[in-house]
């Protein structure tokens, strides 16, 4: 069975604990990765750590299509790394690793998998281009969505000051 890699750098104006906040709660990808994960159902809350933590993925691709996958939490080192196991129409590895460079948060994400259904395997070496398009596109969106999350966060949290320090004068 042909094994896939697929690697993505990011670089947010973050901690590594506001980003990990956010890529750590898959819950929340619906709202923020907009367009691409259509729907994660949890499966399985995992331990302290969230280790064993099981979701069901929907996801939408740039070409007609959806994938489905279950992801399981196997190692946590948060908010620095994490690895999960995936199994559906993908199945395999993925991992993210966050960096504190100063100011900014250096984020990687990588893949390794094969194709869970027959029929994807047998054209896996036709349609690799497709794949690897579709998951640049898809981690596009995902940083887009992640900097307008960090934004949108950090604004909540500035009128939550804001209200507290009106009410305190009071």
């Amino acid at each position: 069975m042909a094994r896939y890699n697929l690697h993505t750098n990011w670089k947010a104006r973050a901690d590594c604990e506001e980003v990990c906040d956010i890529l750590f709660d898959d819950l929340s990808f619906p709202t923020w990765w907009k367009g691409v994960i259509l729907d994660v159902t949890p499966l399985a809350r995992g331990d302290d750590f969230g280790v064993g933590r099981r979701a069901a993925f929907r996801a939408k691709l740039k070409w007609p299509a959806t994938v489905k996958w279950v992801s399981e939490v196997t190692k946590t080192d948060l908010p620095h790394r994490w690895t999960i196991r995936a199994r559906g129409d993908v199945a395999g590895r993925g991992e993210w690793i966050l960096r504190q460079n100063g100011g900014v948060a250096d984020i990687e994400n990588r893949w390794a998998f094969e194709f869970g259904k027959p029929g994807l395997r047998r054209l896996s070496p036709l349609i690799w281009p497709i794949v690897q398009s579709n998951y640049r596109w898809a981690m596009a969106r995902g940083l887009d969505g992640l900097g307008a999350e960090l934004t949108e966060r950090r604004e909540k949290a500035a009128r939550e000051v804001a209200a507290r320090s009106v009410l305190e004068d009071d």
